[in-house]
């Protein structure tokens, strides 16, 4: 309990970093530079103490025992959310002039990118990670409901971005697709006892969301002209497909190592 409960300060202690970062990082003038600084020092110092008390496997902080390719194959749908995000930001891009950014414009590009996989990399180590394997073991939850309880609390912290001024349908949208994924990693957690496989897909996901024309996308866009936008609607039937994919995942348990 005691260690569950310094994790917990660990990742308090996450989030002050983060936010003393973007605060800094305007003040300097460069978008993030203090807070990729601050991040790397951070998961440095977090991943020491893990290691030191030897709290690595307890949490699925650790490389997966199986390694062949062909094991993952059955992770190939997870890619689908990638796949669409990268097809949509191509054809976003179809016809537009093609112009070399400067340096400023790569940087920046650069850190955002750093940013999004350090954010993946939080809320896998706390929803896959902690919270995940706690409510297993410590809480006396099935996995099912373990599975159910942490996916839905991703989902609800994915409403918060409302605070930062995301439109209201759009963060509705990112909070069910995030309940379908949190499905498919926790279940993916579980069977190969490391995050690691998640954190990829997690990554990929969030990579080639990331573009500079999401504010135009979205901030301009009216609540009901939103759900009839034809590239968006897509992303209504992803939900549902992840979540029978994790379903099918967790009932095809045949070689999983036992908790």
């Amino acid at each position: 309990m005691k260690r569950n409960t310094v994790f917990m300060l660990w990742l308090f202690l996450y989030g002050a970093v983060y936010w003393f970062g973007e605060t800094m990082s305007p003040i300097l003038g460069i978008h993030h530079a203090v807070t990729v600084f601050s991040m790397i020092l951070y998961w440095i110092f977090l991943f020491a103490y893990l290691r030191t008390h030897g709290a690595l496997k307890q949490y699925f902080l650790c490389v997966p025992e199986n390694r062949k390719i062909s094991h993952y194959l059955t992770c190939a749908p997870l890619l689908l959310m990638p796949l669409i995000n990268a097809a949509a930001a191509a054809g976003r891009n179809t016809g537009t002039e093609s112009a070399i950014p400067d340096m400023r414009t790569v940087f920046h590009l650069l850190t955002a990118a750093f940013l999004s996989v350090s954010c993946v990399i939080g809320e896998e180590v706390l929803f896959r990670g902690i919270l995940l394997s706690v409510f297993i073991n410590r809480c006396a939850l099935r996995e099912p409901a373990a599975i159910a309880a942490t996916s839905c609390m991703f989902a609800a912290m994915h409403l918060l971005n409302t605070a930062s001024g995301a439109p209201l349908p759009y963060t509705l949208l990112q909070s069910v697709n995030a309940a379908s994924m949190g499905v498919c990693l926790a279940v993916l957690s579980i069977r190969e006892h490391s995050i690691i496989p998640g954190i990829v897909i997690h990554s990929l996901t969030n990579l080639t969301s990331f573009c500079p024309e999401r504010p135009e996308t979205f901030d301009a866009m009216t609540d009901s002209a939103f759900f009839t936008n034809p590239e968006l609607n897509i992303f209504i039937v992803c939900p549902l497909l992840y979540l029978l994919w994790g379903i099918y995942l967790y009932q095809n348990k045949k070689g999983w190592k036992q908790l």
